[in-house]
């Protein structure tokens, strides 16, 4: 059988971590923030939520391509504020922006390579196949 996890941001409102710790949710994974100026406003709330009940957390930053690396990177530190859950952290790579697949390969492996350097954890990707495949140098 397949692991049960949830996705949540601030879209879900306030949470009842008790409640999701009772029915047997797995991992969570929650979203800290987009690009390099915006933290999700329940994401403090989630993190220690999850924390508490003992559900391992993992968390997702949705990249702006054309944004810099670094900038969304630190973003999603500021976030972490040093606890980096348990999980693997994941880059939300569904907006293209107009930014050149060259643009959007670069980010994307930039930003993997400091989650390692950081972390020592690899980072993982969440899209789609088609997306990926339209808008990466993997696609060409």
């Amino acid at each position: 059988m397949k692991p049960f996890g949830i996705d949540v941001s601030t879209y879900q409102g306030a949470i009842n971590w008790q409640v999701i710790a009772e029915h047997d949710v797995e991992f969570v994974i929650i979203r800290d923030g987009i690009s390099w100026g915006y933290i999700d406003k329940r994401f403090a709330e989630n993190w220690a939520g999850a924390k508490a009940v003992n559900i391992p957390r993992a968390c997702y930053h949705v990249q702006y391509p054309g944004q810099g690396a670094q900038r969304q990177f630190d973003n999603m530190m500021r976030a972490l504020n040093g606890d980096t859950g348990e999980g693997a952290i994941e880059l939300d790579c569904e907006l293209d922006l107009a930014q050149t697949p060259k643009t959007i390969t670069n980010e994307i492996l930039q930003f993997g390579e400091l989650v390692y350097r950081e972390t020592n954890r690899p980072m993982t990707i969440y899209s789609r196949a088609n997306w990926i495949n339209q808008h990466t140098l993997s696609g060409s």
